[in-house]
């Protein structure tokens, strides 16, 4: 069975060459859609790259494949050489396999087999023209197992909120793979659920793709609409065995679903509670990995593998040798066993932390191997205002559920944390936020259990600063100069800090008289950019937008009354409240619950 596909660089996905092969210095060769020519003889081309390796590794611990081909199209004469190769302990071994000069007139295909007793690493392969104008078309890699193959049926569940345009891209690029692929159609159907209500049989012509109009109750609700939906069509005999969870703005390129199939397809049975993930890259430099997986700690988020080039292998080689653990995967991309969803969904907590809660739920581990993977704004480049509130609450709730040993202290310490760091912002209604999260987890299951969400997120949307264009802020004239020289200003020196901490109380305890323009973006923004600021214009570079706050003690004493208040609270009654989560999950992830929930 062809397990992979040997890609070419494209404008639709990605355009970064080395993520697909590479050329030895003074290669002359022309390169097109699907072929490279190499004018000149003695030229080398090697696929040991993101896209293009085989992480034989992976495959051998998680499948039942015993043997792995590599199908070459080729015109002229080459030498073809089969390599593997591994990272242990921070250097890369590698071997030759085996080679051979193959040669033909006219195109052909040739196969060789990857015969090696080590089964640890990534294969990989190379290819020396041996005459001018030698011409190579591309090739798959494929499998043999000696156990039968499992039914595989992917029903990718995607959550849309006005994002028409990816959604058009997205289908008609699967539409335009399975017609090439068409032993892959019968294994491969659509489920969207249109939180906003916009999308027409227009957008997705296709009978593979179904769309249902829901409530706009988050990505929570929305995915789990979803996850009903294909549980509905296999009581109707569809026989989808995994919801593949997707957002609904990302680039991708179909064949990661395709090996997605292909790896399930041959998953050993210890391994089929798994969760299966895509590497999520970024959009803006394609070649930068985001993401590979990620721990949970508390909710103080650890990124896995994360900033890697993946144009360098040495960090492909990384990504598959070097396991380390990973808690969950985020629903960028995630395949789920449908039958782990029967009677067992999501919380319905709206949006974020939803997928941290699941896996931890649920996930007996999370494989991931690059070559599969998504490309999405990365989410250091964008604010969403209200996000701070869901965060919060959502993170106490799954502490709650999962880890007990984070008790009243850190929920009250996180609060602090998050808290003081909006007042040194100036931005009071953030600390507002954080303040209600917390509120709101106190108020317990059964407050969750009847919340009116929609009403709720339109009470906490409502309650931020609007994002504005600068054009439309006349109380303080947008400077970019300035909003430059603060973004390159250089933190305080420990002395510097100390002094407007400590005696200056954040500012609070002096008459403060500047007018600041700063960053808003979670990362660059730092508290000594307030250290004399009445005002502050908060803008995000990347939105073109942004808002006004500025430095009032009466907020800053109403915020520390309030936090005061939640220590009482959380004192008296988190222990009972957490239990209760525990206790009662069950009547918040029923199919009863959700269909009374979604109005279904």
């Amino acid at each position: 069975m062809i397990a992979q596909q040997i890609l070419f660089p494209t404008p639709k996905t990605c355009i970064e060459r080395e993520m697909f092969f590479r050329l030895g210095e003074g290669t002359e060769y022309t390169y097109a859609k699907d072929e490279v020519l190499f004018l000149r003889k003695f030229t080398v081309a090697f696929f040991n790259t993101y896209f293009n390796s085989f992480s034989i590794g992976k495959w051998s611990r998680y499948t039942t494949v015993n043997k792995v081909f590599l199908t070459l199209k080729l015109k002229g004469k080459f030498i073809v050489t089969l390599w593997r190769e591994e990272q242990i302990l921070g250097k890369n071994q590698r071997e030759i396999i085996y080679e051979e000069l193959v040669g033909s007139a006219e195109p052909q295909e040739f196969t060789f087999e990857f015969n090696s007793v080590q089964t640890t690493g990534m294969y990989y392969f190379c290819i020396n023209a041996q005459e001018d104008f030698s011409v190579y078309y591309g090739g798959y890699y494929s499998v043999e197992s000696a156990v039968p193959q499992k039914q595989v049926k992917i029903g990718i569940d995607i959550c849309h909120f006005k994002k028409e345009p990816y959604i058009r891209r997205n289908m008609a690029e699967i539409n335009s793979f399975l017609a090439k692929h068409p032993d892959f159609a019968p294994h491969l159907e659509v489920f969207i659920s249109d939180n906003s209500q916009t999308l027409t049989k227009e957008d997705v012509p296709y009978d593979f793709v179904h769309f249902f109009p829901n409530k706009n109750v988050g990505g929570s609700g929305g995915f789990t609409r979803g996850m009903i939906e294909i549980q509905k069509a296999n009581a109707n005999g569809n026989n989808v065995t995994h919801a593949l969870l997707m957002d609904d703005d990302l680039t991708f390129d179909p064949e990661s679903i395709y090996r997605t199939y292909v790896f399930l397809s041959y998953l050993k049975d210890e391994y089929k509670h798994y969760f299966y993930s895509g590497i999520m890259n970024r959009a803006d430099r394609r070649n930068i990995q985001h993401e590979y997986g990620a721990l949970w700690r508390g909710g103080d988020f650890v990124s896995l593998k994360g900033n890697f080039d993946m144009n360098n292998f040495d960090n492909v080689l990384f990504n598959d040798c070097v396991d380390e653990s990973v808690e969950f995967a985020a629903w960028w991309y995630c395949a789920i066993p449908i039958e782990l969803t029967i009677n067992n969904l999501p919380l319905p907590i709206f949006y974020r932390e939803d997928d941290a809660e699941y896996g931890m739920r649920n996930a007996k581990g999370v494989i991931a191997m690059s070559g599969v993977c998504v490309w999405h704004e990365p989410f250091d480049s964008k604010f969403t205002p209200f996000v701070c509130y869901y965060h919060a609450r959502n993170l106490h709730i799954a502490n709650a559920l999962h880890h007990p040993e984070y008790g009243v202290k850190h929920l009250l310490d996180y609060t602090w944390r998050e808290v003081n760091m909006e007042l040194r912002f100036l931005r009071y209604k953030f600390a507002d936020l954080y303040l209600q999260a917390a509120e709101d987890f106190l108020k317990g299951i059964d407050w969750l259990k009847n919340v009116d969400t929609v009403e709720l997120h339109k009470k906490v949307n409502g309650s931020v600063y609007k994002m504005q264009p600068c054009e439309n802020i006349t109380e303080m004239p947008f400077v970019y100069g300035e909003y430059i020289a603060t973004c390159n200003k250089p933190p305080m020196t420990k002395k510097e800090h100390w002094k407007y901490e400590y005696l200056q109380k954040y500012g609070y305890r002096h008459k403060c008289t500047q007018d600041i323009w700063c960053p808003i973006a979670p990362g660059k923004v730092r508290d000594d950019m307030f250290a004399n600021a009445k005002r502050a214009y908060h803008y995000d570079i990347n939105m073109k937008r942004g808002f006004v706050t500025e430095r009032s003690k009466s907020e800053y004493k109403r915020i520390i009354k309030r936090y005061k208040n939640l220590v009482k609270l959380a004192k008296k009654n988190f222990d009972k409240v957490s239990a209760g989560y525990r206790d009662r999950l069950s009547e918040i992830t029923s199919i009863d619950f959700w269909n009374k929930y979604l109005g279904i």
